[in-house]
């Protein structure tokens, strides 16, 4: 065994500048392929985790507003249709929900007294309102904020005075008396209502102050689209608040997607876009992909270059080694051992190059200007330990092939 081990720190020693060559070779290859391996690695893991984090939460999506050809507003952000049939796409998937509202602001101003009331109407469909209130929608029952609650008790005091009052409205009449709200002369139940979360959810809705959901008045969605609801003015008015939520961590990527081409399909003069971390993840991501990509393919074409010079150097070391393996052999030692001792030796030096390379990995991650996180994969070190030892028992097996079948018998009768 000391012996074997002498013999080959000699061998190292003698064939040093061949040796070094591989070794720099092998090093490059290996640095960069296992920063390809890391960013792979880490890329697919920050994806899940993107994944997971989001399960549960939700994803807002803005409205752009665009006008129209003659220059007016919008009309109805989302028809009714698109609305239905984001429902039933969600419900199909079984991955997402939708969270929507439509919403219009109302203001009335009283003359005498000075006075000045904003009404905030919320059209909006159950999975919002739950979000929002914890607890199911009854059927037929309309929802107050306290704060809406008492304006609209302030507007019927001021019609029922006996003082002169004039009352504009822009936007609806409505009012409370006694147990129902009137609204355009139609009636409603109601109850008075606070959120789980005052102005969270809902805020930036319709700017940087968001709406004030104390001064709420909740309808069903199914509302805001039917005859009956003849608001003034009220299409031209709305605004759109969309969230979506993903109810899995293996949701699929392009269902938002899906969902908002529909809408902007089906209304030209608006446009939606979406808030989707995971999706600005993967586009910070991709967009790194294309250079990993190339410098991959640099790493094997380095680490095979690395192999061929492994074949070529064996070749010719054991070309001028053939002498000393036919005394070996002559005094005892056996083709295995001379074999494995080779290997050993040529390993050495595949994976001190290997060794280099992950150290130097820092040095080649400022080279291809990558500074985000990286973490370190297992599966890369692995990759490159089994290519090395493949190199070194590819190329003495096949350097020994030639020299036994060719020159050790040959020199073996001439000793």
């Amino acid at each position: 065994m000391k012996y074997s081990i002498e013999r080959i720190i000699k061998n190292l020693y003698r064939n040093k500048f061949a040796y070094l060559f591989i070794l720099i070779n092998f090093m490059l290859g290996v640095g960069f392929f296992i920063l390809c391996m890391n960013y792979r690695m880490t890329s697919s893991e920050l994806l899940k985790e993107s994944k997971r984090e989001q399960a549960g939460e939700l994803i807002r999506v803005k409205q752009w507003n665009i006008s129209n050809e003659r220059g007016k507003s919008i009309i109805y952000p989302i028809s009714y249709d698109t609305y239905l049939e984001l429902e039933e796409d969600a419900k199909k998937s079984k991955d997402i929900a939708v969270l929507c509202s439509l919403e219009f602001i109302s203001h009335v101003i009283a003359f005498e007294p000075e006075q000045g009331f904003t009404l905030y109407f919320y059209f909006m469909n159950d999975e919002l309102f739950k979000e929002l209130y914890g607890i199911e929608r009854k059927k037929e029952v309309v929802y107050l904020g306290i704060d809406a609650y008492q304006s609209l008790l302030q507007m019927n005091e001021l019609r029922n005075s006996t003082d002169k009052v004039n009352l504009m409205y822009i936007g609806p009449e409505n009012y409370i008396d006694g147990d129902v709200l009137i609204m355009n002369q139609e009636k409603y139940f109601y109850e008075i209502i606070a959120p789980i979360e005052t102005n969270t959810i809902m805020r930036g809705s319709t700017g940087d102050s968001g709406y004030d959901m104390k001064e709420a008045i909740i309808f069903p969605i199914e509302s805001v689209f039917t005859p009956e609801t003849s608001i003034p003015d009220l299409k031209l008015n709305l605004k759109c608040t969309l969230f979506f939520r993903y109810l899995t961590s293996n949701w699929k990527e392009d269902l938002v997607a899906q969902q908002l081409r529909k809408i902007n399909h089906a209304n030209k003069t608006i446009s939606f876009v979406v808030e989707d971390e995971y999706m600005e993840l993967k586009r910070v991501l991709d967009d790194y992909s294309y250079d990993m990509d190339r410098w991959f393919f640099v790493s094997l074409s380095i680490m095979l270059l690395s192999g061929i010079g492994c074949i070529g150097t064996m070749f010719l070391m054991l070309e001028k080694r053939r002498h000393f393996l036919a005394v070996s052999i002559a005094f005892g030692s056996t083709l295995k051992r001379l074999v494995i001792e080779t290997m050993v030796e040529l390993f050495t030096i595949l994976f001190l190059g290997a060794f280099l390379g992950i150290c130097l990995l820092p040095v080649f991650k400022q080279f291809i200007l990558y500074k985000d996180e990286l973490r370190f994969s297992v599966v890369g070190v692995v990759s490159v330990f089994l290519i090395a030892l493949l190199f070194s028992v590819l190329s003495v097996l096949l350097g020994f092939h030639q020299i036994k079948v060719k020159h050790i018998t040959a020199t073996l009768k001439e000793e």
